[in-house]
């Protein structure tokens, strides 16, 4: 899967470094898309999974800067919270979609129906539940 480059162009793209970044950062961002782990993507690239994930980020914050850009939605239209696009700190956890998010399990009964989840790309703890106010009215 890896790209046939010639020595010229090696050249001219060590020559011109944030073209060389930017690169980077796209070939990151479309290996993502395309479904590879972190683990994958680092051992491609040879850096660690910390590393892509920055790198992720990064490439996903220049995407949003181009006009036209479009927040991943899934099939319900929410929008998608993921490692490249993660929720802002000011909107509603039950509104989006998390893609890795996972189920607490409870320490003791809980009296609701409602499940706790966890989402480890926003690092936040929510219902997915109704609130108090939204029974009571």
């Amino acid at each position: 899967m890896e790209d046939e480059v010639s020595t010229a162009e090696a050249i001219r793209l060590y020559r011109s470094r944030r073209a060389n970044t930017v690169a980077r950062w796209n070939n990151v961002y479309r290996m993502w898309q395309e479904g590879k782990t972190l683990a994958e993507i680092g051992k491609w690239i040879g850096k660690s999974e910390s590393t892509v994930r920055q790198l992720l980020k990064r490439a996903a914050l220049e995407k949003q800067k181009s006009p036209g850009f479009v927040w991943p939605v899934d099939k319900a239209g929410r929008k998608i919270c993921d490692i490249p696009h993660p929720m802002p700190s000011n909107e509603d956890p039950r509104q989006w979609f998390h893609i890795r998010a996972f189920a607490l399990t409870p320490t003791r009964t809980p009296n609701t129906s409602s499940t706790r989840q966890f989402c480890p790309v926003c690092k936040k703890g929510f219902m997915l539940g109704k609130t108090l106010m939204e029974i009571l009215t």
